[in-house]
């Protein structure tokens, strides 16, 4: 039997649930997609889509949920939808949490480490410091001036890593036009950099933003610089803070 807690009924589309001690706020969108079988997070027997609405709910983690009222099975998916139509015997729902994504501060628990260090001063623990100030000692900087620098960082716990923001060292020459992100099971992505001189110099703070999709499960984060800005001016490559959005795996 099921604990499926208490439900109260907001709107056609926005319940709340008692799990615990916590009151979850979500909203259910019906939806004509089926998600990849890579992103299932389980699959249960439940005996209506109610129970197996709950069940997702209740995980977390799970933002797509399917009901097969033939066979009486019920999945939950990490992602949301990007595939092809359901079976007709098939009820879906993408759910929506009222705060989803949170901003993970790094925590000091984080350890990391670098292709190279300029000096102890330029130690990779910077770009998790908090510190956005662009000067000598804020940031981590790489003593090579070739491409494939690199900086990793290792959480103490799983997460679910969604968006990421990079702000690089106000350098001119030392910012990458593009990077390589690589997370979970060695899954790797390119990133654009951010070449901006001008207002980095003006000490207005420019960032680069990456979304991951799907988002990735992970435990690592590795940041390789695969072309600068300036290929023929190429400087000491660094970065400066990064910021994780996403969700503490439990």
């Amino acid at each position: 039997m099921l604990g499926l807690g208490k439900v109260i009924f907001i709107f056609p589309i926005l319940w709340k649930l008692a799990t615990g001690s916590d009151l979850v706020t979500f909203k259910l969108s019906p939806i004509s997609k089926k998600p990849p079988e890579s992103d299932q997070l389980f699959q249960i027997e439940t005996s209506t889509a109610f129970q197996c609405t709950v069940v997702c709910i209740q995980n977390r983690n799970c933002l797509t949920v399917m009901y097969d009222k033939i066979n009486l099975l019920c999945r939950g998916y990490y992602n949301h939808v990007k595939a092809e139509n359901l079976r007709p015997n098939v009820n879906a729902w993408q759910v929506t949490y009222k705060a989803k994504t949170e901003n993970l501060a790094i925590s000091l628990e984080t350890t990391c480490n670098a292709s190279s260090e300029l000096s102890a001063m330029y130690k990779c623990s910077n770009v998790f410091d908090g510190s956005l100030r662009a000067r000598t000692g804020y940031a981590w900087r790489s003593n090579d001036r070739n491409v494939g620098q690199w900086i990793k960082l290792i959480f103490p716990t799983t997460i679910r890593l969604e968006v990421l923001h990079m702000w690089q060292r106000c350098a001119l020459g030392g910012q990458a036009r593009t990077l390589e992100i690589k997370y979970g099971d060695n899954l790797s992505a390119l990133m654009n950099g951010t070449c901006d001189y001008l207002n980095c110099f003006k000490r207005i703070q420019v960032f680069s933003r990456y979304e991951l999709s799907p988002a990735a499960i992970t435990e690592w984060l590795k940041i390789t610089n695969v072309e600068m800005c300036l290929p023929n001016k190429a400087y000491y490559f660094g970065i400066n803070e990064l910021k994780v959005l996403g969700r503490v795996m439990k």
